[in-house]
């Protein structure tokens, strides 16, 4: 069992955090709050087990509050050696967690917690265990060799191609460094501090290993979505989706192996041209799902938006609320738009034909609504009948 280590710095959303990391909490049983960070727990999607910290950056009513609804408050001394983030560690490992997740360690006001929450990551008691920061920029971890036996130390680096990854020693030189699946390989070399060769590798394909015969080192991987906002080609694995309907059920694109997904990026619920747009696949649901198709409309609007306008139309078909705008950052299909002579940040009106390995098999980069149904559906039958599906 893995805690979750609420710190109080700066916090992404759950769906922001999914679409950078799947699965990054899939292995947490108690959630750990250090002061201000408790604030972040629904934000993550994640109830409060235990706060912990002096009081300093969350208000008594607040702090109350999380005592009435059941959360175990162990509260400490301002006048203290640990840092709150620090003590939640220390509370989480207490109770039995053989490691921890991190979310909350970077951004905020003070660049000098940011710092000392990933020299964390070096901390003694953490030896032998599993500690890994998260946040929708990057995903930290410190591999430490030799290990217990004395032998180097092998840690895989799982995710998607194209993420950047970046190798840097933690204080002293890093000896036998050997990667595989970057890039930029290493084979049994030195790492030194105060040098940039670890920089910006490159993940090559979804598996990858370091391996680390002495030292310390730190593991800062970026994922691809951050970097890169142009849209994915065909080819290309999708990004993933994870992002909820109306009724606040998730939907995770990694949940429809075996199926096509028709994805289409819309700018607003009823208005106008989305409403053709929806209407035009709502006629046509039926024939689309016997193909072994689902259709997922997907615009930066909330729930109550979504739920309004699939009552309204009587839309069969499944709408995703996209608030913030991730999924549209990481599908390309969010950027700059002209009405009439008038700038605007907003959503490009676009569809992505996602078979059923999880790649892209067609993309429509700029829509018009009105027919728009009837070519995506024919872009299915053809690429059905030379798949022979």
């Amino acid at each position: 069992m893995d805690a979750l280590i609420l710190a109080d710095g700066d916090a992404p959303t759950r769906t922001r955090l999914d679409l950078a990391w799947p699965g990054w909490d899939a292995d947490v049983g108690l959630v750990v709050a250090a002061d201000g960070g408790a604030r972040h727990a629904s934000a993550v999607g994640r109830a409060v087990d235990l706060w912990v910290g002096d009081g300093d950056s969350i208000g008594e009513d607040e702090l109350a509050a999380l005592a009435a609804s059941g959360v175990r408050i162990e509260r400490s001394p301002p006048d203290k050696d640990e840092s709150d983030t620090e003590l939640a560690i220390v509370a989480a490992l207490r109770l039995g967690a053989d490691g921890v997740v991190i979310v909350g360690a970077l951004g905020g006001p003070r660049i000098d917690h940011a710092l000392v929450n990933v020299g964390l990551l070096a901390m003694p008691r953490l030896t032998g265990r599993s500690a890994t920061i998260v946040d929708e920029r990057a995903r930290i971890a410190l591999i430490r060799a030799p290990g217990p036996d004395g032998a180097a130390v092998e840690r895989r680096l799982p995710g998607r191609s194209g993420d950047l990854v970046s190798l840097l020693p933690f204080g002293d030189a890093v000896e036998g460094v050997t990667t595989d699946g970057l890039v930029y390989p290493l084979d049994d070399e030195p790492l030194w501090s105060g040098q940039a060769r670890g920089l910006s590798n490159v993940r090559a394909s979804t598996e990858a290993r370091v391996v680390v015969r002495r030292g310390l080192l730190l593991v800062v991987e970026s994922p691809a979505t951050l970097w890169i906002m142009s849209m994915p080609a065909v080819g290309d694995f999708a990004p993933e989706v994870a992002l909820p309907d109306e009724t606040g059920t998730m939907h995770h694109l990694s949940d429809q192996r075996g199926r096509w997904t028709i994805l289409y990026f819309y700018p607003a619920d009823d208005t106008p041209g989305c409403t053709v747009e929806a209407c035009e696949f709502r006629d046509r649901s039926e024939t689309i799902h016997e193909r072994g198709a689902d259709v997922w409309g997907v615009s930066p609007q909330g729930a109550a938006s979504k739920r309004a306008f699939r009552e309204k139309f009587e839309l069969p078909f499944t709408l995703l609320a996209d608030v913030g705008h991730p999924l549209a950052d990481a599908y390309g299909a969010w950027g700059e738009k002209v009405n009439y002579g008038k700038k605007s940040m907003g959503i490009t009106r676009s569809t992505f034909l996602i078979d059923p390995e999880g790649r892209i098999a067609r993309v429509w980069p700029k829509v018009r609504a009105k027919g728009h149904a009837e070519e995506v559906l024919a872009a299915l039958d053809e690429l059905q009948a030379a798949r022979g599906s």
